[in-house]
Formats: C-alpha cells, sequence, structure tokens
C-alpha cells in the first residue's frame, strides 16, 4: 500500500464545504456569548446541572444559526442524563465539528479544536466532570467566534444591500417609475406628493 499524499489546503476546505449544507445561511443575532471561564466554572460548581442547560443551549443556538437539522437539543440533554454522561461527549464533539465546519466554509483559516474538546470530555470520565469543563470552554470558544463570523457577515450584507440600494436609486431618473416588483405607479404618485 502506497501512503497517501498530504492533501493539499483546497481539499481541505473543500472537504469542509462538503460537510456542510449547501444552502447553510447564517443567522446572526442567535447566538449568545458567554464568557467561557466562567461557562466552565458555573458547571464544575453546579456539578454538572448548569453544564447541560449549556448543553441544550449551545445545541438550539446552533440548529437556529445554521439550520443544521442533527442539532437536537431535547435528545442531547435527555441522553446525556440517560447515560450518565457519556452522550454528552458525542454531542460536544458533534457541536466543536460543526462550528469548524461552517466556519471553515465561511472563512478558510478557521481551526479545528474538535480533538481538543474530546479530549477534554473524555479526561472528564476520569475525573468526575472536572475536565469537562475545559470541553465546555473550548467550544464556547468556539461558539464565541461563530457569534461574531455571524454579525460580520450580517454586517457584510447589509452593506451589500445599502449600495446595491444605492445604486438603484442612482440609476432611475427622478421622472421614471419605479420598475421594481411590487411597486406601483400610485405608490410613486403618492411618495411624490408627499414629498
Amino acid at each position: 500500500m502506497d501512503a497517501s499524499p498530504s492533501l493539499s489546503f483546497a481539499d481541505l476546505y473543500a472537504r469542509a464545504r462538503a460537510k456542510v449544507p449547501v444552502k447553510v445561511r447564517l443567522r446572526a443575532g442567535v447566538i449568545a456569548r458567554r464568557s467561557p471561564r466562567v461557562t466552565a466554572l458555573l458547571s464544575v460548581a453546579t456539578l454538572g446541572v448548569y453544564g447541560l442547560v449549556w448543553l441544550y443551549r449551545v445545541s438550539r443556538e446552533l440548529r437556529d444559526t445554521t439550520s443544521h437539522r442533527e442539532m437536537r437539543p431535547v435528545r442531547d440533554v435527555v441522553l446525556t442524563m440517560l447515560t450518565l454522561g457519556l452522550y454528552g461527549i458525542v454531542a460536544i464533539r458533534r457541536q466543536a465539528r460543526t462550528i469548524h465546519a461552517v466556519s471553515r466554509y465561511f472563512e478558510r483559516s478557521h481551526a479545528d479544536r474538535s480533538g481538543e474538546a474530546l479530549v477534554f470530555a473524555l479526561g472528564g470520565l476520569l475525573s468526575l466532570g472536572v475536565l469537562a469543563a475545559g470541553a465546555i470552554h473550548v467550544v464556547q470558544e468556539q461558539m464565541n467566534e461563530l457569534a461574531d463570523l455571524t454579525d460580520a457577515r450580517e454586517r457584510d450584507r447589509d452593506r451589500a444591500r445599502a449600495r446595491q440600494g444605492d445604486r438603484d436609486s442612482s440609476s432611475r431618473s427622478v421622472g421614471e417609475p419605479d420598475s421594481r416588483p411590487g411597486t406601483s405607479s400610485m405608490a410613486l404618485e403618492a411618495a411624490r406628493e408627499i414629498d
């Protein structure tokens, strides 16, 4: 067997794009920014109860932001409780992988930290959940980065819409009717009377 050649950056980028649904449209303002340190400490201080709340919220925010159907917050929490935390390892790793895939889809320079989250989550088994706080810290940092990305993309879309609106309004002369769909000549006449 011959060893496979190392993948180029373009191949890695194509693989990341393939993992994300084609019609992904990030929604800004859905992800709550939380302090990773405070989130991890609250999870330890409440003996994992806040960790379950956090798991639900992050799964819901990812689902709502990315329209990723695999994110099922209630299922994640219920299975985590039923398996005494074992399913939480799967859920946290899936969250980290989803965040990475979506971030990589929109910005090519995103680092995959899902392995780091997995190591911390597995360490939580040996440390009665204390090291699992590290996984929460890692995923929350990535969530905050995704929130920044969604906000930046929303600002870019707003700027593009404003530029398009400026071009549309400057290309029409004052006496010409508006050819955009949904505008009527009566609405244009009413607008002229108000001015």
